[in-house]
């Protein structure tokens, strides 16, 4: 997952402000919330959010494309 849909994707879970965050090899994804608080997320908690962000990013590049210069 790239780095910017990723942390669209943390906001979304936890809200702004989020302190740190890790996306391990079997796909857990660990947020530090504004708060202090460890919150643990599996992948399928966080997929249809991934894929939401991913196509939006796709249709912005896309629509970026479609307009000369």
């Amino acid at each position: 997952m790239h780095d910017d849909i990723l942390k669209q994707v943390v906001q979304d879970l936890v809200g702004p402000g989020a302190l740190a965050y890790a996306l391990y090899a079997d796909g857990r994804l660990t947020v530090v919330d504004s708060k202090g608080w460890k919150r643990h997320f599996m992948p399928a908690d966080y997929h249809a959010l991934s894929l939401k962000r991913s196509k939006k990013q796709k249709t912005i590049k896309g629509a970026e494309n479609d307009n000369p210069q």
